[in-house]
């Protein structure tokens, strides 16, 4: 029997979360997908109310820093990036089956060493894979200047 490990609900807390597609297939290679990905997220962020410091959307799985607000629990926040966006491919495009590999993975951001590294780890991404020269090249990151991120309301700063 695998081990399941409990998913704890910290306060104001990031966590560096990981989601594949099911069998690794690339299909975010489509650009309409990731976009219609992203615009879920972003719809997530503001019904949920979940801060987002960062996120790259890859050929075959996704990654972002997350902190759930309002007593919502990261994997509650997950649960409704990942249904929202089957519905919405289901209405749009006709999808049929399952899109996502089972469960996610999260790592709890304890230290700002840490989330920095997890940050960068994000941002470089694309670069790692080849698939751009410089990370601000990749059109389905925060890197892109087009989307906003949560970095100064996380951290107290003026927005």
């Amino acid at each position: 029997m695998p081990l399941r490990f409990k998913r704890y609900n910290l306060e104001n807390q990031a966590f560096f979360v990981t989601s594949k597609i099911k069998d690794n297939q690339p299909y975010f290679l489509d650009h309409h997908l990731a976009e219609l990905f992203i615009e879920t997220l972003y719809l997530c962020r503001k019904k949920y109310e979940f801060l987002l410091l960062s996120f790259v959307v890859m050929p075959e799985h996704f990654h972002a820093i997350i902190i759930p607000q309002k007593g919502y629990m990261i994997s509650s926040v997950m649960r409704k990036i990942k249904s929202l966006f089957v519905k919405k491919m289901r209405e749009e495009l006709g999808w049929e089956g399952t899109f996502w590999q089972k469960s996610f993975y999260d790592f709890v951001v304890y230290t700002d060493k840490k989330l920095i590294e997890k940050f960068n780890y994000i941002l470089q991404n694309p670069v790692r894979r080849g698939l751009v020269q410089k990370v601000e090249d990749y059109h389905f990151s925060t890197a892109n200047k087009r989307f906003e991120n949560d970095i100064e309301k996380f951290f107290g700063l003026p927005i």
